[in-house]
């Protein structure tokens, strides 16, 4: 099979390289076999959203890493507790965690 037009291949590549992260991330195992993953592929107008904006905030060389490139995914989880009392969190407990986590920031 030939290709040409490299600009197309490289679009359909990196779009399909994304729809593989993805699919990777959300069929990995997960903690107690629940997902409280949320993943966002960001294209060209939201990637210069948030290069800019972390320049913005003053994180310059990483945010013109983001200008540079085409997509970013966003791995992040949900604010459900996972209730395994590990301490990652860094509160004692999940039932602490619970009580806390609005004004900590800390992600179960």
């Amino acid at each position: 099979m030939a290709y040409s037009g490299g600009d197309m291949i490289r679009e359909t590549g990196l779009k399909e390289a994304a729809k593989l992260l993805v699919l990777a991330a959300k069929t990995a195992p997960k903690t107690k076999g629940q997902d409280f993953m949320e993943i966002l592929v960001l294209g060209k107008e939201e990637v210069e959203k948030l290069g800019k904006k972390m320049i913005e905030l003053g994180l310059e060389r990483d945010g013109k890493n983001v200008l540079d490139s085409e997509y970013v995914l966003i791995v992040s989880t949900t604010d459900e507790p996972a209730n395994l009392n590990c301490g990652g969190c860094g509160f004692k407990d999940c039932g602490e965690y619970e009580k806390n986590e609005k004004v900590s920031g800390n992600p179960c």
